[in-house]
């Protein structure tokens, strides 16, 4: 975020990670090896998605609309992450497609033109408040998906629809 917002254009995500978990471990005092690093970066490509996510996409799928995916994650994971995901998608897109990391506006930018929508047309969804306040900032309509049911952050770009997971997301948008 730091490297969007400073106008240094696209750092991969292996190394943007690497520095992080570097960057927390020595902080937290707890020893580990590069390759340890390394590895827990890579565990991203592996992760599964919530147990409604994949029904509530299908849903959604068959109400007309059309599935997108934009992440901070390069090509090349994404291309790993999906026999993992368990849903096809229409779109899969890095931000190396804009050149920045979310929140920086020319990441949805870029996503809007590849699935080829108009900014007010997409709903973008998301379980991390830099993420969707970002896209709503460029003007997308955005979905919060609040699971821990915490306080939500203060700012101007609130979102247009909360939900406290994707299956009452997608029942509201498909009885609506």
């Amino acid at each position: 975020m730091i490297d969007a917002l400073c106008d240094k254009g696209h750092t991969p995500y292996r190394q943007i990670g690497h520095r992080a978990v570097s960057y927390v471990m020595d902080r937290s005092g707890i020893s580990c090896t590069q390759e340890e690093v390394r590895w827990l970066i890579s565990r991203i490509e592996v992760l599964k998605p919530f147990p409604e996510i994949v029904e509530a996409l299908e849903c959604l799928r068959e109400g007309g609309f059309k599935l997108a995916i934009l992440s901070n994650g390069d090509r090349d994971m994404l291309e790993a992450a999906k026999p993992h995901i368990g849903v096809s998608f229409n779109h899969v897109i890095s931000v190396q497609e804009a050149g920045y990391f979310k929140p920086h506006w020319k990441a949805y930018a870029a996503a809007a033109e590849l699935v080829g929508e108009e900014r007010t047309s997409c709903l973008f969804v998301a379980s991390h408040a830099f993420d969707f306040i970002g896209a709503k900032s460029f003007g997308m309509r955005t979905a919060f998906i609040d699971r821990r049911k915490r306080p939500f952050v203060e700012t101007l770009h609130q979102p247009d629809i909360i939900a406290t997971d994707m299956g009452e997301l997608a029942a509201s948008l498909t009885t609506s």
